[in-house]
Protein backbone atom coordinates (compact mmCIF):
# COMPACT_ATOMS: atom_id res chain seq x y z
CA UNK A 1 0.00 0.00 0.00
CA UNK A 2 1.30 3.44 -0.92
CA UNK A 3 1.44 5.62 2.18
CA UNK A 4 0.06 9.07 2.87
CA UNK A 5 1.44 12.04 0.96
CA UNK A 6 0.88 15.79 1.11
CA UNK A 7 0.56 18.41 -1.65
CA UNK A 8 1.18 22.01 -0.56
CA UNK A 9 -0.91 24.22 -2.85
CA UNK A 10 -0.32 27.31 -0.69
CA UNK A 11 2.43 28.02 1.84
CA UNK A 12 2.31 31.79 2.35
CA UNK A 13 0.96 33.37 5.52
CA UNK A 14 -1.18 36.45 6.20
CA UNK A 15 -1.81 37.46 2.57
CA UNK A 16 -0.91 36.25 -0.94
CA UNK A 17 2.19 37.74 -2.54
CA UNK A 18 3.75 37.82 -5.99
CA UNK A 19 7.26 39.24 -6.08
CA UNK A 20 10.50 38.27 -7.85
CA UNK A 21 12.08 37.75 -4.43
CA UNK A 22 9.65 34.85 -3.81
CA UNK A 23 10.11 33.05 -7.13
CA UNK A 24 11.20 29.86 -5.36
CA UNK A 25 8.61 29.49 -2.59
CA UNK A 26 5.57 31.08 -4.22
CA UNK A 27 2.87 33.23 -2.72
CA UNK A 28 -0.46 31.38 -2.43
CA UNK A 29 -1.89 31.25 1.09
CA UNK A 30 -2.48 28.06 3.01
CA UNK A 31 -4.11 25.08 1.36
CA UNK A 32 -2.98 21.44 1.35
CA UNK A 33 -4.28 18.17 0.00
CA UNK A 34 -3.90 14.87 1.83
CA UNK A 35 -3.52 11.81 -0.41
CA UNK A 36 -4.16 8.39 1.13
CA UNK A 37 -5.65 5.12 0.00
CA UNK A 38 -7.83 5.30 3.13
CA UNK A 39 -9.83 8.11 1.51
CA UNK A 40 -12.66 6.98 -0.82
CA UNK A 41 -11.65 7.26 -4.47
CA UNK A 42 -14.45 9.67 -5.30
CA UNK A 43 -13.50 11.97 -2.40
CA UNK A 44 -10.71 14.42 -1.65
CA UNK A 45 -9.33 15.62 1.68
CA UNK A 46 -7.92 19.13 2.06
CA UNK A 47 -6.73 21.45 4.81
CA UNK A 48 -7.75 25.11 4.65
CA UNK A 49 -8.98 27.19 1.75
CA UNK A 50 -6.44 29.95 1.24
CA UNK A 51 -5.74 31.18 -2.28
CA UNK A 52 -4.01 27.88 -3.04
CA UNK A 53 -7.40 26.16 -2.75
CA UNK A 54 -8.38 27.42 -6.20
CA UNK A 55 -5.49 25.51 -7.76
CA UNK A 56 -6.28 22.45 -5.69
CA UNK A 57 -9.87 22.47 -6.93
CA UNK A 58 -8.74 22.80 -10.55
CA UNK A 59 -6.86 19.53 -10.10
CA UNK A 60 -9.91 17.90 -8.51
CA UNK A 61 -12.00 18.83 -11.56
CA UNK A 62 -9.65 16.78 -13.74
CA UNK A 63 -10.10 13.78 -11.44
CA UNK A 64 -13.90 13.89 -11.32
CA UNK A 65 -14.02 14.17 -7.52
CA UNK A 66 -17.60 14.52 -6.26
CA UNK A 67 -16.99 15.05 -2.52
CA UNK A 68 -14.47 17.49 -1.00
CA UNK A 69 -13.76 17.25 2.72
CA UNK A 70 -12.01 20.35 4.07
CA UNK A 71 -10.52 20.49 7.55
CA UNK A 72 -10.32 24.15 8.54
CA UNK A 73 -7.69 25.31 11.02
CA UNK A 74 -9.34 28.70 11.69
CA UNK A 75 -11.12 31.54 9.94
CA UNK A 76 -8.55 34.24 9.38
CA UNK A 77 -8.79 35.58 5.83
CA UNK A 78 -5.61 33.96 4.51
CA UNK A 79 -7.11 30.53 5.26
CA UNK A 80 -10.52 31.24 3.69
CA UNK A 81 -10.09 33.39 0.59
CA UNK A 82 -9.93 30.55 -1.93
CA UNK A 83 -13.46 29.22 -1.41
CA UNK A 84 -15.35 31.87 -3.45
CA UNK A 85 -12.95 31.33 -6.37
CA UNK A 86 -13.14 27.51 -6.46
CA UNK A 87 -15.39 26.28 -9.30
CA UNK A 88 -16.85 23.50 -7.12
CA UNK A 89 -18.42 26.15 -4.86
CA UNK A 90 -21.00 26.73 -7.60
CA UNK A 91 -21.40 23.12 -8.78
CA UNK A 92 -24.50 21.26 -7.61
CA UNK A 93 -22.99 17.85 -8.27
CA UNK A 94 -20.09 18.27 -5.86
CA UNK A 95 -20.63 17.94 -2.11
CA UNK A 96 -18.49 20.22 0.06
CA UNK A 97 -18.00 19.19 3.69
CA UNK A 98 -16.44 21.96 5.79
CA UNK A 99 -15.22 20.91 9.23
CA UNK A 100 -13.52 23.26 11.66
CA UNK A 101 -13.61 25.23 14.91
CA UNK A 102 -16.67 26.85 16.43
CA UNK A 103 -16.32 29.67 18.93
CA UNK A 104 -18.83 32.12 20.38
CA UNK A 105 -21.59 30.61 18.29
CA UNK A 106 -19.70 31.03 15.02
CA UNK A 107 -18.52 27.99 13.07
CA UNK A 108 -17.83 27.17 9.40
CA UNK A 109 -21.34 28.05 8.22
CA UNK A 110 -21.44 31.47 9.88
CA UNK A 111 -17.91 32.43 8.86
CA UNK A 112 -18.30 31.56 5.19
CA UNK A 113 -21.71 33.17 5.09
CA UNK A 114 -19.98 36.33 6.28
CA UNK A 115 -17.22 35.94 3.69
CA UNK A 116 -19.68 35.68 0.80
CA UNK A 117 -21.93 38.54 1.82
CA UNK A 118 -22.88 41.76 -0.02
CA UNK A 119 -20.13 44.38 -0.11
CA UNK A 120 -17.51 41.63 0.17
CA UNK A 121 -18.43 39.28 -2.68
CA UNK A 122 -20.89 39.52 -5.59
CA UNK A 123 -22.41 36.05 -5.09
CA UNK A 124 -24.41 35.70 -1.87
CA UNK A 125 -23.72 32.57 0.17
CA UNK A 126 -27.45 31.80 0.25
CA UNK A 127 -27.20 30.87 -3.43
CA UNK A 128 -24.73 28.03 -2.76
CA UNK A 129 -25.40 27.10 0.88
CA UNK A 130 -27.45 23.98 0.09
CA UNK A 131 -24.40 22.38 -1.56
CA UNK A 132 -22.41 22.43 1.69
CA UNK A 133 -22.26 20.37 4.88
CA UNK A 134 -20.93 22.08 8.02
CA UNK A 135 -19.54 20.77 11.30
CA UNK A 136 -18.01 22.92 14.02
CA UNK A 137 -16.04 21.88 17.10
CA UNK A 138 -16.03 23.96 20.27
CA UNK A 139 -13.71 21.41 21.89
CA UNK A 140 -11.67 19.86 19.06
CA UNK A 141 -9.70 17.40 21.22
CA UNK A 142 -12.98 15.76 22.27
CA UNK A 143 -13.56 14.35 18.77
CA UNK A 144 -11.89 12.03 16.26
CA UNK A 145 -12.48 11.91 12.50
CA UNK A 146 -12.20 8.61 10.63
CA UNK A 147 -11.85 8.01 6.89
CA UNK A 148 -12.32 4.58 5.31
CA UNK A 149 -12.05 3.74 1.58
CA UNK A 150 -15.46 2.04 1.54
CA UNK A 151 -17.22 3.48 4.58
CA UNK A 152 -16.44 7.13 3.95
CA UNK A 153 -16.09 9.66 6.79
CA UNK A 154 -17.25 9.50 10.40
CA UNK A 155 -16.94 11.95 13.29
CA UNK A 156 -17.11 10.42 16.75
CA UNK A 157 -16.46 11.30 20.38
CA UNK A 158 -12.93 10.48 21.50
CA UNK A 159 -14.26 8.45 24.47
CA UNK A 160 -16.24 6.18 22.16
CA UNK A 161 -13.25 5.90 19.82
CA UNK A 162 -10.90 4.89 22.63
CA UNK A 163 -13.40 2.37 24.01
CA UNK A 164 -13.84 0.62 20.66
CA UNK A 165 -10.10 0.71 20.05
CA UNK A 166 -9.36 -0.83 23.45
CA UNK A 167 -11.97 -3.54 22.87
CA UNK A 168 -10.55 -4.15 19.37
CA UNK A 169 -14.03 -3.82 17.88
CA UNK A 170 -14.93 -2.76 14.37
CA UNK A 171 -16.01 0.84 13.87
CA UNK A 172 -19.40 1.81 12.40
CA UNK A 173 -18.63 4.02 9.40
CA UNK A 174 -21.28 4.72 6.81
CA UNK A 175 -23.37 1.61 6.20
CA UNK A 176 -20.79 -0.89 7.45
CA UNK A 177 -18.37 -1.75 10.22
CA UNK A 178 -14.64 -1.72 9.58
CA UNK A 179 -11.34 -2.42 11.27
CA UNK A 180 -9.50 0.61 12.59
CA UNK A 181 -6.39 -0.74 10.87
CA UNK A 182 -8.02 0.15 7.54
CA UNK A 183 -8.66 3.79 8.50
CA UNK A 184 -7.08 7.21 8.39
CA UNK A 185 -7.52 8.58 11.91
CA UNK A 186 -7.55 12.36 12.40
CA UNK A 187 -7.01 13.82 15.88
CA UNK A 188 -7.16 17.50 16.83
CA UNK A 189 -5.33 19.87 19.16
CA UNK A 190 -5.88 23.55 20.01
CA UNK A 191 -3.04 25.79 18.82
CA UNK A 192 -1.57 28.81 20.59
CA UNK A 193 -3.24 31.50 18.47
CA UNK A 194 -5.54 34.48 19.16
CA UNK A 195 -8.70 32.67 17.94
CA UNK A 196 -9.62 29.00 18.28
CA UNK A 197 -7.29 27.26 15.84
CA UNK A 198 -6.97 23.52 15.23
CA UNK A 199 -3.89 21.44 14.50
CA UNK A 200 -4.62 18.14 12.77
CA UNK A 201 -2.77 14.84 13.29
CA UNK A 202 -3.25 12.20 10.56
CA UNK A 203 -2.55 8.59 11.52
CA UNK A 204 -2.63 6.25 8.54
CA UNK A 205 -3.20 2.98 10.36
CA UNK A 206 -2.47 0.55 7.48
CA UNK A 207 1.06 1.95 6.99
CA UNK A 208 1.73 3.35 10.46
CA UNK A 209 2.71 6.73 8.98
CA UNK A 210 1.86 9.99 10.79
CA UNK A 211 1.55 13.54 9.45
CA UNK A 212 0.85 16.60 11.61
CA UNK A 213 -0.13 20.06 10.38
CA UNK A 214 0.56 22.77 12.97
CA UNK A 215 -0.01 26.21 11.52
CA UNK A 216 -0.69 29.53 13.25
CA UNK A 217 0.89 28.28 16.47
CA UNK A 218 3.02 30.75 18.42
CA UNK A 219 6.15 29.90 20.38
CA UNK A 220 5.53 28.72 23.92
CA UNK A 221 7.90 28.92 26.86
CA UNK A 222 7.42 25.24 27.62
CA UNK A 223 6.20 22.13 25.83
CA UNK A 224 2.68 21.19 26.96
CA UNK A 225 2.15 17.48 27.42
CA UNK A 226 -0.87 17.54 25.12
CA UNK A 227 1.11 19.18 22.31
CA UNK A 228 3.98 16.71 22.64
CA UNK A 229 1.52 13.84 22.52
CA UNK A 230 -0.17 15.38 19.49
CA UNK A 231 2.99 15.56 17.37
CA UNK A 232 4.83 12.63 18.95
CA UNK A 233 6.61 10.37 16.48
CA UNK A 234 5.35 12.22 13.41
CA UNK A 235 7.03 11.15 10.19
CA UNK A 236 6.31 14.63 8.88
CA UNK A 237 5.48 17.83 10.74
CA UNK A 238 4.55 20.87 8.66
CA UNK A 239 4.48 23.84 10.99
CA UNK A 240 4.31 27.61 11.21
CA UNK A 241 7.78 29.20 11.23
CA UNK A 242 6.86 32.64 9.94
CA UNK A 243 9.60 34.61 11.70
CA UNK A 244 13.31 34.45 12.33
CA UNK A 245 14.33 34.70 15.97
CA UNK A 246 15.41 38.34 15.90
CA UNK A 247 12.19 39.53 14.23
CA UNK A 248 10.11 37.60 16.74
CA UNK A 249 11.99 38.89 19.77
CA UNK A 250 12.02 42.53 18.69
CA UNK A 251 8.74 42.96 16.82
CA UNK A 252 6.27 40.10 16.34
CA UNK A 253 5.97 38.27 19.68
CA UNK A 254 2.25 37.94 20.37
CA UNK A 255 1.26 37.90 16.70
CA UNK A 256 0.37 34.20 16.87
CA UNK A 257 3.16 32.65 14.82
CA UNK A 258 6.36 30.69 15.37
CA UNK A 259 10.08 30.55 14.66
CA UNK A 260 12.35 27.89 13.22
CA UNK A 261 14.41 27.42 16.38
CA UNK A 262 11.24 26.85 18.42
CA UNK A 263 10.06 24.21 15.94
CA UNK A 264 13.43 22.47 16.22
CA UNK A 265 13.21 22.21 20.00
CA UNK A 266 9.64 20.97 19.73
CA UNK A 267 10.57 18.35 17.11
CA UNK A 268 13.52 17.09 19.14
CA UNK A 269 11.37 16.72 22.23
CA UNK A 270 8.59 14.85 20.40
CA UNK A 271 10.69 12.53 18.23
CA UNK A 272 9.60 14.03 14.91
CA UNK A 273 11.45 12.72 11.86
CA UNK A 274 11.03 15.60 9.42
CA UNK A 275 9.98 19.25 9.69
CA UNK A 276 8.63 21.43 6.89
CA UNK A 277 8.45 25.14 7.69
CA UNK A 278 5.44 27.00 6.27
CA UNK A 279 3.22 30.10 6.61
CA UNK A 280 5.93 32.35 5.19
CA UNK A 281 5.69 36.06 6.01
CA UNK A 282 4.44 38.40 3.24
CA UNK A 283 7.68 40.38 3.45
CA UNK A 284 9.86 37.27 3.42
CA UNK A 285 12.14 36.53 0.47
CA UNK A 286 13.41 33.15 -0.66
CA UNK A 287 16.67 34.01 1.06
CA UNK A 288 15.11 35.00 4.39
CA UNK A 289 12.93 31.86 4.42
CA UNK A 290 16.05 29.72 4.03
CA UNK A 291 17.58 31.67 6.93
CA UNK A 292 14.73 30.45 9.15
CA UNK A 293 15.43 26.87 8.04
CA UNK A 294 19.08 27.41 8.92
CA UNK A 295 18.12 28.66 12.39
CA UNK A 296 16.05 25.51 12.88
CA UNK A 297 18.95 23.28 11.90
CA UNK A 298 21.31 25.16 14.22
CA UNK A 299 18.92 24.79 17.16
CA UNK A 300 18.31 21.09 16.59
CA UNK A 301 19.95 18.65 19.01
CA UNK A 302 18.96 15.64 16.92
CA UNK A 303 21.14 15.33 13.80
CA UNK A 304 18.79 12.87 12.09
CA UNK A 305 15.86 15.32 11.86
CA UNK A 306 15.56 16.94 8.45
CA UNK A 307 14.38 20.54 8.09
CA UNK A 308 13.16 22.16 4.87
CA UNK A 309 11.03 25.05 3.66
CA UNK A 310 7.65 24.31 2.12
CA UNK A 311 6.96 25.62 -1.38
CA UNK A 312 3.77 26.01 -3.37
CA UNK A 313 2.88 22.89 -5.39
CA UNK A 314 5.30 20.62 -3.57
CA UNK A 315 4.32 16.96 -3.22
CA UNK A 316 5.85 15.20 -0.21
CA UNK A 317 5.79 11.41 -0.19
CA UNK A 318 6.09 10.45 3.45
CA UNK A 319 6.94 6.81 2.77
CA UNK A 320 10.09 7.61 0.83
CA UNK A 321 10.72 11.12 2.18
CA UNK A 322 10.97 12.38 -1.37
CA UNK A 323 9.71 15.41 -3.27
CA UNK A 324 7.81 15.25 -6.54
CA UNK A 325 8.54 18.51 -8.37
CA UNK A 326 6.14 20.20 -10.76
CA UNK A 327 7.30 21.72 -14.03
CA UNK A 328 6.31 25.36 -14.17
CA UNK A 329 6.91 28.36 -16.34
CA UNK A 330 7.50 31.97 -15.49
CA UNK A 331 7.82 35.09 -17.59
CA UNK A 332 10.71 37.45 -17.14
CA UNK A 333 12.55 40.07 -19.18
CA UNK A 334 14.60 37.29 -20.70
CA UNK A 335 11.59 35.32 -21.85
CA UNK A 336 10.06 32.03 -20.79
CA UNK A 337 12.02 29.66 -18.56
CA UNK A 338 11.17 26.02 -17.92
CA UNK A 339 12.79 24.50 -14.85
CA UNK A 340 14.16 20.99 -14.88
CA UNK A 341 11.52 18.66 -13.39
CA UNK A 342 14.10 15.97 -12.63
CA UNK A 343 15.73 17.94 -9.84
CA UNK A 344 15.11 16.15 -6.56
CA UNK A 345 14.51 19.33 -4.61
CA UNK A 346 13.75 21.65 -7.49
CA UNK A 347 11.21 24.40 -7.73
CA UNK A 348 7.53 23.58 -7.42
CA UNK A 349 5.84 26.90 -7.78
CA UNK A 350 2.81 28.68 -9.07
CA UNK A 351 3.18 32.22 -7.80
CA UNK A 352 -0.08 33.37 -6.23
CA UNK A 353 -2.73 33.43 -8.95
CA UNK A 354 -0.86 35.43 -11.56
CA UNK A 355 0.00 32.49 -13.80
CA UNK A 356 -3.44 30.86 -13.86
Amino acid sequence: MKSISVVTYGTAGSCPVCTPERSIHGGNTTSLRILSECIPKESALAIDMGTGFRLLCKDLLKEGIDTINVLITHFHADHMLGLPFAPQTYMKGVRKELIGPSENGRGPKEEFENLMAPARFPVHFAEVESRFFFKGFEHPAAHVILFHPQGGRKIMAVDEFERLEAERKHFPIGKGKYSLEECLVVRMYRCNHPELTISYRFEERPTGKVFVFLTDHENMDGHPTGLIRHISGADLLIADGQYDRNTYDTLTAGFGHGTGDYLARLACRAGVKRVGITHHDPDATDESILKIVKEAKSASTEPDIEYFSCKDLMTIEIWSFSYTPVTWRRWSNIGETTLNPARKCGVFISIATSLF
